[in-house]
């Protein structure tokens, strides 16, 4: 959760820190992990307090499936995205 003193209020906007978490990914068949999401950390953003922003939060994989992206976007703002998590390898049987 925020505190109040991780925003700055000026005339031009407000300066924020934000953190983006993407969807990891699933575990894939027989066992094998999934990729964490990827992260973005970023400091004193100066975003504006009368632009729309859209915000999409990223879910993890369903079975056999990657994670899902996370992103910021909005008008005089350049989109910022943190990729979803890779799933899980497979487990190949057979002969050699």
């Amino acid at each position: 959760m925020f505190a109040a003193k991780n925003f700055l209020f000026t005339s031009t906007g407000i300066i924020a820190d934000y953190l983006i978490v993407a969807g990891g990914g699933a575990g894939g068949n027989s066992g094998g992990g999934g990729g964490a999401g990827g992260v973005i950390i970023a400091n004193t953003t100066l975003v504006s307090a009368s632009s729309p922003y859209t915000i999409t939060v990223g879910g993890g994989g369903a079975a056999r499936a990657n994670g899902s992206n996370s992103s910021i976007s909005g008008s005089n703002f350049t989109t910022i995205t943190a990729l979803g998590g890779g799933y899980g390898g497979e487990n190949i049987s057979g002969s050699a």
